[in-house]
């Protein structure tokens, strides 16, 4: 039997060998049977294998690196049992009907990639801190998530996270300051800014950032102040940024407009008429991407939001 094939590896036709498994692939039609005979398992997977809950022999898994419980039904209880999994790098609890997470997510010192996405969350505990070594951190569609610790801020690792995306327009999610500390940081999906929203200035010495994407709201009552919060960010230092998505929103933050074919003004075509055939900007991204729900683009189209579009573009980086 090939050691990487989903099976029940404690099933009554397998032989002594099955100790030596490193890793196990189990699915609906194979679901787990766990016993002695794995405890030097590194890698399982349990996705989509409709658990109510979390086998309780687990707990001799003390070897486990990499563990996907994607796509079923856990409890707080469950996740409590799991993160007694002390050297676990790489949890995936994506779609698993979590509300909230255990302050016993401190224990998982040595996590490095922590999938929390597609969940009920309205906030992560002060323990995420003690993350260390996270490098990955997704969050998006927790469509309640309110806030963010400001231990996040000790997570001098981390590489990427994703926020709730933009299919959660209505919903304002309190970034700490402390995000500015996540100078590694390269890659920021989801963050939300503008008018009552965070400061585009928290990402002012985040000089790695490689691919990012920005919700931005507008009103035009506090457009200057908006533009003078994009000059706080200083994209002009950053060199790496080879993906760039932003998103207008004005202060209704309404989708799917009748309007949305004049929205088109948002797209690399119109940045060359800002910004010259010459910017450095246009030959440098491999991706960019603009949309708007804004009804009345016409009040933007000033001096002010040119501005605005000027300070969120790397426009001074040299090409390569």
């Amino acid at each position: 039997m090939s050691k990487n094939k989903p099976s029940q590896a404690c099933g009554p036709s397998q032989d002594s060998n099955v100790n030596e498994f490193c890793t196990l692939y189990c699915d609906v039609d194979s679901p787990p049977i766990l016993c002695n005979r794995v405890v030097r398992l590194r890698v399982l997977s349990l996705a989509w294998c409709r658990l109510q809950g979390v086998p309780h022999e687990m707990d001799k898994l003390i070897h486990l690196r990499w563990l996907d419980l994607s796509q079923n039904k856990l409890s707080t209880e469950d996740l409590k049992f799991i993160f007694q999994l002390y050297f676990l790098q790489t949890l995936k609890l994506s779609g698993c009907s979590l509300e909230e997470i255990p302050n016993e997510i401190g224990n998982l010192s040595h996590l490095r990639h922590l999938n929390l996405s597609i969940n009920r969350l309205e906030e992560l505990p002060s323990e995420i801190g003690n993350l260390k070594q996270l490098r990955h951190l997704d969050l998006h569609h927790n469509w309640h998530l309110k806030e963010l610790p400001s231990e996040i801020g000790k997570l001098s690792f981390l590489q990427t996270i994703i926020f709730p995306d933009e299919a959660t327009i209505q919903a304002t999610i309190q970034i700490p300051e402390a995000l500015g500390q996540l100078t590694g940081l390269q890659k920021l999906m989801g963050f939300k800014c503008g008018s009552g929203w965070s400061k585009m200035g928290l990402l002012k010495n985040l000089n790695q950032l490689g691919f990012v994407s920005l919700h931005i709201r507008l009103d035009g009552m506090d457009l200057k102040g908006i533009v003078e919060d994009s000059r706080e960010a200083n994209f002009s230092n950053k060199k790496y940024i080879e993906g760039l998505k932003l998103v207008f929103e004005d202060e209704m933050g309404e989708e799917g407009s009748s309007r949305m074919d004049r929205y088109s003004l948002l797209s690399l075509t119109f940045l060359r008429n800002i910004l010259g055939d010459e910017s450095p900007i246009i030959g440098r991204l491999r991706s960019t991407m603009f949309s708007s729900s804004i009804r009345n683009l016409e009040e933007y189209s000033s001096l002010d939001f040119m501005i605005l579009i000027r300070n969120l573009l790397p426009i001074r980086r040299e090409m390569e």
